[in-house]
């Protein structure tokens, strides 16, 4: 009899132990928790104790394979959180019962012959899948140059050896894109959050009994209980959405995919335009192997950037210059996107005879006006309130709108094309996007507006025209990475034109065109901005110089958070702050921020963890605002 210790799944409780004779790390146990029974993971064998509860039983051996437990591990102690809520974090509630399975489609269509630049990545990755190395691999490949098409032959490959894959994608909005496309190849589910709990109950069982081989979706599906794992895929690996902001551990899918390709020996693929300038660096270093595809699928071209100056136009947002081409687009049966990094009708209203507006009570922000529902909305913390008719201040009947979202847009672009146009954004449920994606991939509609949603992985062949509507809104941030943010996703979005027979148009609207981003961006020059970026980063001393380590103090008496924050500098006194965060206040609570440069992992902020709630540790944070 030994004992082992035990995480309680779905309960916030920390690791607890047990008396067992056969219990092994990665099984699944039902354990005694007071008058209660709870399943539990074993986690580690410890040292046996004769006043220790027994385990009930043995639910399931090997639950979760060795290589996730280990990765599960590696994310508590990297990003600095408990090991019971890295667990949590990677193992779905209400795992159990086991259901029945998706049924398994036999046959498979195949897909375009390969050109060389793509048959030299599968290849070159496939021998890697072969011989069970770990080994990472950068696809640097313009948009629309197949990397998709690479990422089905690799793991196509991996199948046919008898091993799993995992893929992720950025976004769950992206979701029917991905699933219809690879399930028409091989044997796929998706897994995440979005899906009801049968489904996904049914999903994660057929994954972890080899049913279904291959796990698709965004950051979460990392954790895909694959039991063969061969072969790693991260998509548009420069993408914010891989990032957990809000939940401990705050990890980032992309390290996490790389840790867990370690311990399952097996290679990682990360695919982007716009890699993130970390990624590209270790490439240029010889860290990661570096792939390029450096020309579009049937040699079609890239687009034509052109940069619109707003200092010497009057008639916005739809300049005359945009409206030309959209005119053009429009008449010829083309397709356009319309893109404006910002969802609702109007982002302030403010009333014209006292100048009130609308604030959130707890974030203490301007509330967005969103004119189908009629409602104003915090962005932070999405409290709501519908709108009055008049100013509650002076009783003035009417609003001024400052600035637009994208219900505006779509509103101009529909006085002018009627109901040609559709709204993409993430202010839609799911089951509406897929309707508005199937909308225009099939032609039914011609214009479509959105946001940073439009820019992810969708190929529509007859866009022809990309219009933005204003390139300053990432670029004027108080944030290191803004000019990287500008640069991917305007470059992203810009590659989503002429990907089809008939060449590509982009109209980007800037109040800052000699900007070298812009010129970057206008040259389609990843090179030129990475140069110009590296040695900013350099002599800053900002990633990938350095590892950022961000403390956000969140509570409701500002005295208080100050104090807290003077004891950590007092530990570590080249911290700097605490100061006011970007976002003083959240949820009715204030906010402060320290940042800490260092060259490696840091023990001091270990002491840190779980002692106090209104603190929390964001390594390797995507934002420092």
């Amino acid at each position: 009899m030994e004992s082992v210790k035990v995480v309680p799944l779905g309960k916030p409780i920390p690791p607890l132990s047990y008396l067992t004779e056969r219990a092994a790390p990665g099984d699944l146990v039902l354990v005694p928790i007071r008058d209660r029974v709870a399943y539990g993971l074993v986690i580690g064998v410890g040292s046996e104790s004769r006043r220790l509860r027994r385990i009930r039983r043995i639910v399931i051996k090997r639950f979760i394979p060795e290589d996730l437990l280990r990765t599960i591990f590696w994310m508590a102690d990297y990003y600095l959180a408990p090991i019971d809520v890295a667990i949590r974090m990677a193992i779905p509630r209400l795992i159990l019962p086991r259901t029945a399975f998706p049924s398994l489609i036999r046959e498979y269509g195949e897909g375009p012959v390969p050109n060389r630049w793509q048959r030299h990545a599968i290849d070159k990755i496939g021998a890697a899948i072969k011989s069970r190395t770990h080994q990472i691999f950068l696809l640097y490949g313009v948009t629309g140059s197949g990397k998709t098409e690479v990422y089905i032959n690799l793991i196509q490959k991996a199948l046919r050896m008898g091993m799993g894959a995992i893929f992720l994608y950025p976004e769950i909005g992206l979701t029917p894109l991905y699933r219809d496309r690879f399930q028409r190849r091989f044997p796929s589910l998706v897994l995440h959050s979005g899906l009801n709990q049968k489904t996904r109950r049914s999903h994660w069982h057929a994954l972890r009994e080899g049913v279904f081989p291959v796990g698709i979706g965004p950051r979460s599906a990392i954790f895909a209980p694959i039991p063969k794992l061969g072969l790693i895929i991260v998509d548009e690996e420069h993408s914010t959405s891989y990032k957990e902001e809000f939940r401990p551990p705050r990890y980032h899918a992309r390290e996490v995919a790389i840790a867990r390709g370690r311990f399952a020996s097996c290679p990682v693929v990360l695919g982007s335009a716009t890699p993130a300038v970390e990624t590209y660096y270790h490439a240029v270093c010889g860290r990661i192997h570096l792939i390029r595809l450096p020309q579009r699928v049937k040699h079609r071209p890239l687009p034509v950037v052109r940069l619109v100056d707003l200092r010497r136009v009057k008639q916005q947002p739809i300049t005359p210059c945009l409206k030309r081409e959209l005119d053009r687009s429009v008449s010829r049966g083309e397709q356009a996107i319309i893109f404006i990094n910002r969802k609702g009708y109007a982002p302030v209203l403010i009333c014209p005879e006292c100048g009130f507006t609308p604030r959130c009570p707890g974030c203490d922000i301007p509330l967005v006006y969103y004119r189908k529902e009629e409602i104003l909305r915090c962005p932070y913390c999405n409290y709501n309130e519908p709108i009055g008719p008049v100013c509650p201040r002076c009783h003035h009947p009417r609003w001024r709108m400052i600035g637009m979202g994208t219900e505006r847009i779509e509103e101009q672009l529909r006085r002018l094309f009627g109901d040609k146009v559709v709204r993409f954004d993430r202010s839609r449920v799911i089951r509406d996007l897929e309707r508005i994606y199937l909308q225009f991939q099939n032609r039914d509609r011609l214009l479509m507006v959105g946001t940073s949603l439009v820019t992810k992985g969708h190929d529509f062949p007859k866009v022809t025209l990309v219009g933005v509507i204003n390139g300053d809104q990432i670029l004027n941030l108080p944030d290191f990475r803004a000019g990287e943010y500008t640069f991917q996703v305007l470059t992203q979005v810009a590659g989503r034109a002429g990907r089809g027979r008939r060449p590509g148009r982009v109209i980007i609207q800037t109040h800052r065109p000699d900007h070298p981003i812009f010129q970057s961006i206008k040259e389609q020059s990843y090179e030129r901005f990475y140069q110009e970026e590296i040695i900013r980063r350099k002599e800053l001393g900002y990633p990938p110089f350095s590892r950022l380590i961000l403390i956000r103090l969140r509570g409701p008496s500002l005295p208080e958070l100050l104090r807290i924050g003077i004891e950590i500098k007092n530990k570590i006194p080249e911290i700097l702050g605490p100061v006011p965060s970007f976002r003083r206040k959240i949820g009715g609570n204030h906010q402060l921020i320290m940042l800490l440069k260092v060259d490696g992992k840091d023990g001091r902020l270990k002491d840190l963890i779980g002692k106090d709630s209104r603190l929390a540790v964001d390594v390797d944070p995507i934002t420092t605002i």
